[in-house]
């Protein structure tokens, strides 16, 4: 199932995201400053939602970018080794179909013992939508899908 998984999700992003199936990709790895993540969305669907939410119109990205971070507050909780991780958006770029946030997740470097994810992103908004957790993380690449029937995640990395 993983590596299903994995090959779907290259050939998604070797398309330019442009794909009917409704989708999130949230990707969390570790660099020299700690823990970062990618967050790439369909730019209509994540607009779509925090139009609905917030009462903004869905063409007005500007007007909507103050609530970006308050969205990613209330729906999406990352848990390394038994740390709560606040998240900071760096910087918000959106294209023709998506919009990708790079972020940092505000924890130090360190050995990664175990991930929770909880990841509520759209799934109450969008028919069908599911989120596509991939850590890369200790050496390892995992995936995981998030939808209305799994709404969270742990992975345990051997000590």
């Amino acid at each position: 199932m993983k590596k299903k998984l994995i090959i779907f999700f290259l050939i998604v992003t070797n398309s330019g995201y442009a794909h009917d199936v409704k989708m999130a990709v949230f990707e969390i790895f570790q660099d020299e400053y700690g823990f970062q993540m990618s967050i790439t969305l369909d730019k209509e669907d994540f607009l779509r939602t925090l139009s609905s939410l917030y009462g903004a119109g869905p063409d007005n990205l500007r007007d909507l970018q103050g609530r970006v971070w308050q969205y990613f507050d209330s729906h999406l909780m990352i848990t390394i080794n038994d740390q709560c991780t606040s998240l900071t958006i760096n910087t918000i770029q959106h294209g023709k179909e998506n919009i990708v946030l790079n972020c940092s997740l505000n924890l130090p470097v360190g050995r990664v013992e175990e991930v929770r994810i909880e990841n509520y992103c759209m799934i109450d908004q969008i028919d069908k939508h599911e989120n596509i957790m991939r850590l890369k993380l200790s050496d390892r690449d995992r995936s995981f899908r998030l939808n209305r029937d799994r709404v969270s995640t742990t992975a345990k990395y051997d000590i």
